[in-house]
């Protein structure tokens, strides 16, 4: 009732289903205190639906340890390997009991909570020893009572006895309270006697003493209550804090329901309940009350959606979720929420409610990122150790690799449920890339004016993704998932945006500062900004949302936290002793709703990957093609750079098109050092020498069919060239001081030259003018050339050399180029060595 007559609550469809008698239905049930009226589903979910947590008592462990992990005495699961090591793992120390091979007894490892000078209840709250056996309650739960040796009289050591038999605890005598029905506890006391209350306690009005730690605690512990005036009251994430009554007392002295906010009225003594409220509509004429619908990002009244009626507004919630008895919260239907952590070395899932875990992958590197794709039932993890993105199912079972070429540190990883996409950004190659699911499709979303992208998230159904950028130029952008359309949402104030996630809700993005320690959030467009949490986040991490709650990894504490979303209240630790908490997720179908698909059942029509857009889609073709004029089909592209990094290789288009502004990762394993490349266009192989692995290799153009050619009697081939016209490979090994011959397989391996010959390092073949030609770095640098059989040696180039490099044969017209590293230049002659210029020089 908000309205003195009661006005607002009659002929309410709402209340009228509110009020059904739960014994008379089948899918509901009462909650015993609070008459709260609930489904059966919500029982034993690990949320406090009837706001006393009736719901979830006498719910029992699961127990669904493996094999290879411990099932500690409170139900936690823990790995085997940590039991008997004097790590308190299980919480309760039942992982280290009975053990024999460190020396440890069960005595030695008894947890202590409480000092030499304290009592420790059952619920492991501390008091001082002398409140032992008083008679009085001082647990709660009277295990301060137990085992108490009695006097005579019935009352036990501790306690005074009233002149009708009554017993009350010794320290209530001479307190100027009443306590013995005749006063008699207060006859004969020397009021004058002032006591002293030591350092670790607080004086009550009356003289008597209590600990320190029970001031503020809830509970009045002072005949008159005075240990709990003037306390910072933490209320419930439902309610609204009000300060005291004095203008210059500024602390929490009671809490409001939060529907009174902003509804006309000063409910708090200061009004502060009608401060920083947006512009109020006005109601309808002739309605008997006026109540406004207030759904200010600051601190929404309505969790989810907010519709305003005649007079009132009514709370709603989005498809999949249910309005909660207080009519202002909603729950998601479906299986009770986990959350999905990378811990580094291994992957878990965690209760929102328990302790208890599950190891889902173990043995890991250094996994960071991870995401979740619930209705195919996969997990998918980055290894910035490995530099590679894997796959499994939820169960660890199927491990695989998604991407494993052209990554040097992918920190973030997110998934597109509606159109099987991963997206993923890579602080090495200042990359914003996506792929499909399997990984054989993929493009690059953002690669230009990017320095250090880390958290990434996507919106499916608005068909966005967003990534954070921690470089000199910090901020949050956006784009389309095509990359198009790209924006920066957040750059003032920013620093180190590590996490990064997405309330599909209410269409809101939240993100973690890790120099800043805030949490902060704003609309997807970047407006509406402000802080959600500004206190107790040492080093936050990674981020993400469930209902009413945000969860975050910290660093520092290597811990799991959460607090209400929309005002930061509630701020508690889940879980902690984590090994090294990195990215995290809410795990529950409702964290992946419904949205339209742009590509449809059929991919859009597009021959390889759709990448949808507000209002459509973008065909992107494969890597090795480019799009036809339909924009659907693709072609094999007629001019292409191809480029060797050291450890991948790269195409780009020189077609002009757009689309392909930026150069692509050839999907190509395990280069070390790649130095040369060599390509056959007929076949559409590429052939590359690494180095480091000492070796010739080739694949298919598209990283598909490689293999290793040579990797025999060979040290370091440093250069390497085609020819088409016998389909053979050349190439040089600068430790051996030789240039081999070989079929285009591998096979029929030959010796060309050896003789007087050092350091030989590129190599380039004429097949027009069947001709040779090649660099020497020796003592004295130089270039040569020879019949394509090793025959007929000749020295084109002698003078002005230091580390000739980069050959290249245009024949027509009958030129070679090179490039010089030491001399800064690009040269090139006659293929006879006349003629000789410098094309560029960079001085």
């Amino acid at each position: 009732m908000d309205c003195e007559d009661n006005e607002d609550e009659l002929n309410c469809k709402e209340a009228g289903h509110h009020q059904i008698k739960c014994d008379e239905t089948k899918n509901y049930v009462l909650c015993p205190r609070t008459n709260k009226c609930i489904s059966k589903d919500w029982l034993c979910d690990g949320d406090d639906d009837c706001g006393d947590y009736s719901d979830e008592t006498h719910c029992g462990y699961i127990i669904n340890c493996t094999n290879d992990q411990f099932q500690c005495e409170n139900g936690l699961c823990i790995p085997k390997l940590w039991t008997c090591d004097n790590d308190n793992d299980c919480k309760d120390f039942s992982d280290e009991l009975n053990c024999t091979t460190l020396g440890c007894t069960h005595a030695d490892i008894t947890p202590s909570y409480c000092n030499d000078k304290e009592f420790q209840c059952a619920t492991h709250k501390c008091i001082k020893k002398e409140f032992k056996c008083d008679g009085d309650d001082d647990c709660d739960d009277w295990s301060d009572e137990d085992d108490c040796p009695k006097i005579p009289g019935d009352c036990v050591s501790g306690e005074f006895k009233c002149n009708n038999g009554k017993c009350i605890p010794e320290r209530y005598r001479c307190d100027k309270q009443q306590d013995c029905d005749d006063n008699e506890d207060e006859a004969n006391c020397d009021y004058n006697i002032t006591k002293t209350c030591t350092p670790d306690e607080y004086t009550c009005d009356n003289g008597a003493c209590i600990l320190n730690t029970w001031v503020c605690d809830g509970y009045h512990d002072c005949s008159h209550g005075e240990d709990e005036y003037k306390c910072e009251i933490v209320c419930d994430v439902s309610k609204f804090p009000c300060s005291g009554y004095d203008l210059n007392d500024n602390t929490t002295e009671f809490c409001i329901n939060r529907k009174h906010m902003c509804d006309g009225q000063k409910n708090c003594p200061k009004g502060e309940d009608e401060a920083n409220c947006p512009s109020k509509r006005e109601c309808e004429h002739n309605t008997e009350c006026r109540q406004l619908c207030v759904t200010t990002a600051d601190d929404p009244v309505c969790s989810q959606t907010c519709n305003n009626t005649i007079g009132s507004f009514k709370c709603g919630c989005m498809t999949g979720y249910v309005l909660r008895p207080d009519l202002r919260t909603c729950k998601a239907m479906g299986a009770p929420p986990t959350l999905l952590f990378a811990n580094r070395i291994d992957i878990r899932q965690v209760s929102l409610s328990n302790s208890k875990y599950t190891a889902i992958l173990k043995g890991l590197h250094n996994a960071i990122a991870l995401d979740y794709h619930y209705s195919k039932g996969y997990v998918f993890w980055s290894d910035v150790s490995m530099d590679v993105i894997r796959r499994a199912n939820v169960n660890g079972t199927g491990v695989r690799d998604i991407i494993k070429s052209g990554l040097e540190s992918p920190g973030g990883v997110a998934l597109d449920w509606i159109h099987d996409l991963i997206f993923w950004t890579d602080s090495g190659t200042k990359r914003v890339e996506v792929a499909s699911l399997d990984g054989d499709e993929r493009a690059i979303i953002a690669a230009s004016e990017i320095d250090k992208p880390r958290a990434i998230a996507v919106h499916p159904g608005e068909a966005l993704v967003f990534w954070t950028d921690w470089g000199p130029n910090p901020k949050i952008e956006r784009s389309q998932m095509d990359g198009s359309n790209r924006i920066s949402i957040i750059t003032e104030s920013v620093f180190w945006p590590n996490g990064l996630t997405l309330d599909y809700t209410t269409n809101q993005i939240y993100w973690a500062d890790a120099k800043h320690n805030v949490i902060e959030t704003s609309f997807i467009d970047g407006s509406h900004r402000k802080k959600v949490i500004s206190k107790g986040l040492p080093h936050p991490f990674a981020i993400t949302i469930f209902e009413d709650a945000i969860f975050w990894t910290d660093w520092h504490t290597k811990s799991i936290s959460t607090a209400n979303k929309a005002t930061g209240a509630g701020l508690r630790t889940i879980h902690s002793q984590l090994h090294f908490p990195m990215d995290i997720h809410s795990y529950h179908p409702q964290r992946q709703p419904k949205f339209r698909n742009r590509c449809g059942d059929k991919n859009g029509g597009c021959a390889h990957m759709c990448l949808p857009t507000r209002d459509a889609f973008t065909c992107v073709c494969r890597m090795g093609q480019k799009l036809n004029p339909d924009m659907k089909t693709c072609q094999k592209p007629e001019t292409f750079l191809l480029f060797a990094r050291k450890k991948d290789l790269r195409i780009k288009y020189l077609d002009g098109n757009s689309q392909h502004q930026h150069e692509m990762v050839i999907p190509i394993e395990g280069i070390k050092s790649a130095v040369a490349i060599a390509w056959d266009s007929k076949s559409d192989y590429i052939y590359w020498t690494d180095v480091e692995r000492n070796s010739l290799n080739r694949a298919f153009w598209n990283g598909s069919f490689q293999e290793v050619l040579v990797h025999t009697n060979i040290i370091s081939p440093a250069g390497i060239s085609f020819d088409w016209a016998t389909d053979k490979i050349y190439w040089t090994d600068a430790e051996t001081g030789r240039i081999e011959v070989a079929n285009s397989d591998g096979t029929m391996r030959s010796l060309l030259v050896w003789e007087e010959l050092y350091k030989p390092r590129d190599i380039v073949v004429d097949p027009i003018g069947g001709m040779m030609y090649w660099s020497e770095w020796g003592e004295r640098p130089k270039i040569e050339k020879a019949c394509m059989d090793g025959t007929n040696r000749y020295t084109l180039a002698i003078s002005n050399l230091t580390w000739p490099n980069g050959l290249a044969v245009d024949n027509p017209p009958g030129k070679i180029y090179w490039t010089d590293a030491g001399s800064r230049t690009i040269e090139f002659a006659n293929l006879d060595g006349s003629n000789r210029q410098i094309l560029i020089g960079l001085y």
